[in-house]
C-alpha cells in the first residue's frame, strides 16, 4: 500500500486466531493502547478477516483484495461543457 496504511502485528491471547483489522489512527497502538477483539470493534475497527469465523488460514493475495476493497473510495464525476 505505498506506506499509506501502518500495519501493526498485535499478540492475542486465543491460539491460532488471526484478524485483519483496520483501525482508526486514534486507536493505533502507537497511542499507547492495544486493542483486540470487541475492544476494537468498539473503537471503530471494521474487522477485514477472522480466521475464527472463515475456519481457514487466507493466502496473502486474499487479504490485499480484502484491504483494497475495504479501503476503495467511490467517486462519482460529471462532466459539464459549454456550447
Amino acid at each position: 500500500f505505498d506506506g499509506q496504511l501502518s500495519v501493526e502485528i498485535l499478540d492475542v491471547p486465543t491460539l491460532y486466531a488471526l484478524e485483519v483489522r483496520v483501525m482508526p489512527d486514534e486507536a493505533h497502538p502507537r497511542h499507547g493502547r492495544r486493542f483486540v477483539s470487541e475492544a476494537a470493534e468498539g473503537r471503530g475497527g471494521r474487522t477485514v478477516y477472522s480466521k475464527i469465523t472463515t475456519k481457514k488460514w487466507p493466502c496473502l493475495e486474499s487479504l490485499v483484495q480484502l484491504v483494497k476493497d475495504f479501503c476503495r473510495v467511490p467517486v462519482r464525476m460529471t462532466l459539464l461543457r459549454e456550447e
